[in-house]
């Protein structure tokens, strides 16, 4: 049975990139004759030219008479038959009306094993002295040959054969200096089969290497037949043509010579050979729009291929603001939709409910003690807020306040707690908040977070039930507790915090959201010292913790989701799993009897953005419950605490 899953499992991908490759290959294409002008058939190179380099003169060498190393027999007879040999032809381009000429090569080189593949000039701009690179593939192995250029005698003067077993198998050189000089490896098998499996399975064996006059080194690897290089005007950027992915790599140059990858530009034709242009900057490419029919020619040399010549403007600032104008828009689309312009939201009530009083101006967070007595939190003044938000406050006397409501008397109405005198007041706009209950003493510790003017802080109050008060004992301050949003109690001194982003200014902030940046994280106090708990998080929001204390629950109200976190020996989070919600939710809570989580929720962002901004207007909230195993919601329609009749 097993057997039989992995080979169908074998067959269809084998199928799948099969037709790949086949794609890849062009038959679907078809090119239509276009000429830039009018142009003629130059005599001389009547066989192909691989390559060809122009100087600042506007003379241009040209190679002719190439024998790819996985070329079939055929092609090696094909040659014989009609006498073809290397060469190096040399045109002017400022009598295009001339006929190339073949330039003289010195003697002592082996002109019957030349078979010039790529070829690179470096012009020396002092002594106007030209040395010329060329890849040349004689039997059994690769060279790059250097020459100088004699233009008195139009005299190729042989200088050195560069032989290396770093030079596996060369496609094209790329001049830097007198001696020094990148070249690409297309791949790295040479035979004729083993080359078409490279071609076929896709393998990256291809590399781009750098000499520099003692020594050769990696440049870049992991490339799928790499071709044609060129050089930016600068010198600061290379730039190399992959036939085979259709696209132009672009590397920028480090100092020690290394490629550094910087972007993909795809062509959609299998490029060859790029040159840049020396007044613009621009990259005409040579290319095959029609590579089955390039693969045929390579084989039978007398069916032609198409040939093609694409320009790219100094990689590619109208495409660059295109792109990011696309991506813009995208963005934006998302933002939209992420927002919940779509959404309907129907009024569904669990049950009789009634309106508790002393929360008609919102609760935040509330928690639940063991014995049914809940911490409710009221007034937050959230850092981002505009002015309009601090007068409505002022109008309204809302002031920050926890109230307690007992669950087993819920026709009671719940009361406002008192805080130990040299407690500021006036300044007390608390968010999340957390308790922690000592099961040996009953001693009820409360964790809150805390708005002041221009800082956050979490506080801790000691709660005295005999006189429904809450003594102050510890205000936490530290450059970790940025822009909080909840806390989770783990001791009477430890406690897990979400910093839900950096900015805390309304327009920053804002951008945060727009943009999507995930400066947002989880910090850890043991009593002592605060540490990373997990970061990289889009504005985490409410935190719970498993009845076992083995897991951590954090809501994420952008990404409406709810990660789950498993607790490190050193109280490091270490990523479980996200489960989509499709609501942004808030505040999650622990049910004590079944380990289910209930987590206040908001179904509709864009209503929740206005009414944080103008607090008349009401907004829908949701319960979302999660078992151990399943995930379902239930809707409650509400912007204030709803209870039991």
């Amino acid at each position: 049975m097993y057997l039989k899953i992995v080979l169908s499992s074998l067959f269809i991908l084998f199928l799948q990139h099969l037709a790949q490759v086949i794609y890849h290959m062009d038959y679907h294409r078809v090119v239509y004759n276009h000429l830039p002008g009018q142009c003629r058939l130059v005599p001389g190179v009547e066989y192909g030219s691989e390559d060809m380099q122009t100087l600042s003169n506007g003379l241009t060498f040209i190679s002719s008479g190439l024998l790819f190393p996985p070329s079939p027999m055929s092609i090696y007879k094909y040659h014989e038959e009609h006498n073809i040999r290397g060469k190096i032809l040399l045109f002017d381009f400022n009598h295009p009306e001339e006929n190339p000429l073949v330039l003289k090569i010195s003697e002592g080189f082996d002109q019957d094993t030349f078979h010039p593949h790529g070829i690179s000039i470096f012009e020396d701009k002092q002594t106007g002295r030209v040395t010329l690179f060329v890849v040349n593939h004689p039997p059994g192995f690769d060279t790059i040959e250097k020459f100088e250029f004699i233009p008195e005698e139009n005299l190729l003067q042989h200088v050195k054969t560069y032989i290396d077993p770093a030079i596996i198998f060369a496609n094209d050189v790329l001049a830097i200096g007198e001696n020094s000089f990148y070249f690409t490896n297309y791949g790295h098998f040479r035979g004729c089969w083993g080359h078409l499996m490279e071609i076929i399975l896709g393998l990256p064996f291809g590399n781009i290497m750098y000499f520099d006059g003692n020594d050769y080194k990696l440049a870049s690897d992991g490339l799928l037949l790499p071709n044609g290089l060129a050089l930016s005007l600068d010198g600061k950027t290379v730039y190399v043509a992959s036939p085979k992915t259709e696209d132009l790599k672009v590397y920028r140059r480090e100092s020690n010579n290394i490629l550094e990858f910087v972007q993909q530009v795809p062509l959609y034709s299998g490029v060859d050979n790029p040159t840049v242009e020396p007044d613009t900057g621009n990259i005409l490419i040579g290319a095959h729009p029609v590579l089955y029919q390039v693969a045929e020619h390579l084989s039978h040399p007398e069916v032609s291929a198409p040939s093609q010549i694409i320009q790219q403007e100094k990689m590619y600032l109208k495409i660059v603001l295109s792109c990011l104008f696309i991506l813009f828009l995208q963005h934006l689309a998302q933002v939209i939709y992420h927002m919940d312009y779509h959404r309907v939201v129907y009024n569904h009530l669990p049950g009789q409910c009634r309106l508790v009083p002393g929360v008609e101006y919102g609760s935040e967070d509330m928690q639940t003690l063991s014995n049914g007595l809940t911490f409710i939190t009221s007034g937050i003044l959230f850092p981002p807020v505009p002015k309009s938000v601090h007068k409505y406050h002022e109008e309204h006397n809302i002031r920050g306040k926890i109230l307690l409501f007992d669950f087993n008397h819920p026709e009671e109405d719940p009361v406002v707690l008192k805080i130990s005198e040299g407690f500021n007041q006036d300044t007390f706009h608390p968010h999340g908040i957390s308790i922690f209950e000592d099961k040996q003493s009953g001693q009820v510790t409360l964790f809150v977070v805390n708005h002041l003017p221009g800082f956050d802080t979490i506080e801790k109050f000691e709660f005295i039930p005999e006189e429904n008060l809450l003594q102050h004992v510890n205000t936490y301050i530290d450059p970790a507790i940025n822009f909080v949003n909840d806390v989770l109690a783990v001791g009477e001194n430890s406690f897990y915090f979400t910093n839900y982003g950096y900015f805390r200014e309304v327009w920053l902030h804002l951008m945060e959201i727009m943009l999507g940046l995930p400066f947002g994280n989880i910090m850890y106090f043991d009593g002592n010292d605060y540490k990373l708990a997990s970061d990289g998080l889009l504005l985490p929001n409410g935190l719970a913790l498993s009845l076992d204390g083995k897991m951590v629950y954090a809501a994420c109200t952008k990404t409406q989701d709810l990660k789950v976190y498993r607790r490190e020996n050193n109280n490091i989070l270490e990523f479980v799993q996200q489960v989509p919600l499709y609501s942004g939710v808030d505040n999650p809570t622990v049910e004590p009897d079944t380990g289910n989580i209930l987590i206040g929720a908001h179904p509709v962002l864009y209503q929740l953005t206005e009414h944080l901004l103008y607090p008349k207007v009401s907004t829908p909230s949701q319960e979302n419950m999660s078992s151990k195993n399943h995930w379902y919601l239930r809707i409650l329609v509400s912007s204030c605490l709803l209870a039991p009749k």
